[in-house]
Formats: C-alpha cells, structure tokens, sequence
C-alpha cells in the first residue's frame, strides 16, 4: 500500500466515526430517519395514529402544533422508553418521581451524553405537559457529567487526503459538504431542484429549526455535478420503463399531483422558472 494512502487512514477512519456519530443522534427518524426504516417512507399520517392513549395524545398535540415528522418521532420513542422503564404503571398515574428516576437512570446506569438527557426531558416535559396535561413540579435527577473538549478540525490538506481515499458518490458527497457547509441531514436530503448551477448557489430547505437559507454551490464541483444529474437522468428513464415506482412523496402532495412521482425535476434555474 503506499504511503501517502496509509498515512491518510486515520483522518479516514475519523471521518467515519463523525459521519456515524452524528447520523445516529436523534434517532429514530425518517428522511430524517432512514435508518431505522431502513429507507421505507413512513406511514400514511392518518394511519399513524398511535396505539397507546398517551401517545395518541402525544401525537395529536404535535400535529396541532405543527411540528417537525422528526421531532414527532424523537419525542414517540422517548414516551416508548420511559413507558417500558415504568412498567406496568402507565404515563397517567406516573410523575415528578418517575421522570427524575428515568433521567438519572440514563445518566448513571446507561451514561448517556448530557445532550441526549436534554433531549430525552425536553420529551418528557412535552408529554405531561403539552399532550397529557398534567402538572409536574421541579424534577429532580442527577444529570449526565459535561465534558468539555478541543475540537478537531482537519487542515486542508488533511481534507484532501480523505477525499482521496473515497470515490464516486461518497466522494462527491464529501466535497460537497465541505464546500458548502452543509450538515449530514441537509446533505442527504438535498435534491436535484436545490442545485443552482446558473448562481452557484445550493438552496437548503427545512433546515435546522425548520428554516430555508441559501448557501454556496463550489464552481470546482459543477462539472461532475452536472455529470451526476445526466446519470440519474438515465437511470430514471430507465425506472420509467421499465414499469417502477416513482420517488416519494408526502401523502397530501402525492394526492395533489398524482403525476409528479414520475416527473424528473431538472437542476434550478432560478427566475426563468417562476421560483
């Protein structure tokens, strides 16, 4: 093996473990949470209901509020686990005691990170709160122990030697990411429409706090991006004869334009489509 590429395979090896890492926090999700899907689409919403009282109630206050699919599914699988850790008591009947005795059990036996307890409060509280409407008064727990530690950050010629180590899409994903500054999420759901070739512009949509923005496209990638979209121009043609389904859509969306599946939305180009 050459040198370069084995002095290369620890800033590799890193990349992955933080690629890993960070696709894990929050889970489950979907599109926002493949993973645990294993890449199916998610129920019809109106089927989706919730099996349980609370987490019908839980799912019905989210919905009023208009809240993110992820966060529906975040705060559902902390409900499911704390109604598994209080067993056989239900939410109803449960408590101030009962909430702090969950959280100091992921901070103590399960020595969960202080961002995951956060969350997993922040779930509970919504819960009793918001979807049960009970009162619950100053929880008290041990929390999960903060530590603080130096950031790595790889130099450009670190980051070179990673890319150099991937190839194809992968590769191409990386560049991308670290061109434009886009986070793991905001990546995987980029679509072709996003791409502003013509500004050198990437458009980010329902990004963190479910907020758009606009950031840059690298020149320097263009031309394979461009590549990149005439390939899966051909493979869509191909699904498209051959029968297959088209891509998915939202179950209100697929009801609207019950032909948009099957369409292949070209790359942005800005006014000169009325956008």
């Amino acid at each position: 093996m050459p040198k370069s590429a084995e002095s290369a395979r620890p800033a590799l090896r890193w990349f992955v473990k933080e690629a890993r890492l960070h696709g894990q926090a929050g889970e489950p999700l979907r599109r926002q949470g493949e993973r645990q899907s294993g890449g199916v689409p998610p129920p019809l919403a109106a089927t989706d209901l919730g099996t349980e009282p609370w987490e019908q109630a839980l799912v019905a206050t989210i919905r009023r509020k208009h809240l993110l699919w992820r966060t529906e599914q975040t705060y559902r699988m902390w409900g499911r686990r704390f109604v598994n850790f209080i067993a056989p008591k239900s939410p109803q009947i449960a408590g101030t005691a009962e909430i702090g005795e969950y959280l100091e059990n992921l901070a103590v036996v399960q020595r969960c990170s202080p961002s995951t307890q956060k969350q997993a409060l922040n779930a509970l509280v919504f819960l009793f709160k918001e979807a049960l409407r009970m009162e619950i008064g100053e929880i008290d727990f041990k929390r999960a122990a903060f530590h603080r530690r130096v950031p790595v950050i790889l130099s450009r010629d670190e980051c070179k030697r990673v890319f150099a180590q991937l190839q194809g899409t992968h590769r191409q994903m990386a560049r991308l990411s670290y061109g434009s500054g886009v986070r793991l999420l905001e990546l995987l759901r980029l679509r072709i429409q996003d791409l502003d070739l013509e500004r050198g512009r990437l458009i980010v949509r329902a990004g963190k706090g479910d907020k758009d923005r606009v950031t840059v496209l690298p020149r320097i990638l263009m031309p394979e991006l461009k590549e990149h979209i005439d390939r899966l121009r051909g493979l869509f043609a191909e699904d498209r004869a051959q029968g297959l389904a088209g891509v998915w859509l939202p179950e209100g969306l697929a009801r609207k334009y019950q032909g948009l599946p099957s369409l292949f939305r070209d790359a942005y180009v800005g006014e000169r489509r009325g956008h």
